[in-house]
């Protein structure tokens, strides 16, 4: 029995995915501690057919001292996330290896992306 096919993330999906904050890191952890909804801010081809993902996390803590667009209503609705203030945190990422043997992959909450920002979502930001 092979690998399960997951469905390659595509740029502005919300995924549940085990982000690593930077005090995490600092603290010598290598991977998150919990599952959350993240956004995948930018999906590009690297070398020799791997995929890069660059990670964004979403968080229902305030901003503090951070730099964070608050998620409108309306987009938190279409992704089908919380119905509560969330915030993208946009001073720190992850970077992933998607076809990296040692990767977790991330799974969708639902059979369908979890959502998918629209671009005027962060246009309006």
């Amino acid at each position: 029995m092979g690998k399960p096919s997951v469905a390659k993330p595509r740029s502005g999906d919300i995924w549940d995915y085990p982000y690593l904050w930077q005090w995490q890191h600092e603290g010598l952890e290598t991977e998150g501690r919990k599952s959350r909804p993240a956004a995948f801010v930018t999906v590009m081809p690297g070398q020799g057919g791997s995929t890069n993902l660059f990670i964004l996390p979403i968080t229902s803590s305030p901003p503090q001292d951070r730099i964070a667009i608050e998620v409108p209503q309306i987009e938190r609705r279409r992704a089908g996330l919380d119905d509560m203030p969330l915030w993208v945190v946009i001073d720190e990422y992850n970077h992933d290896l998607l076809d990296a043997p040692t990767i977790s992959i991330p799974m969708r909450v639902s059979e369908h992306s979890v959502g998918l920002f629209i671009d005027a979502c962060w246009k309006a930001s």
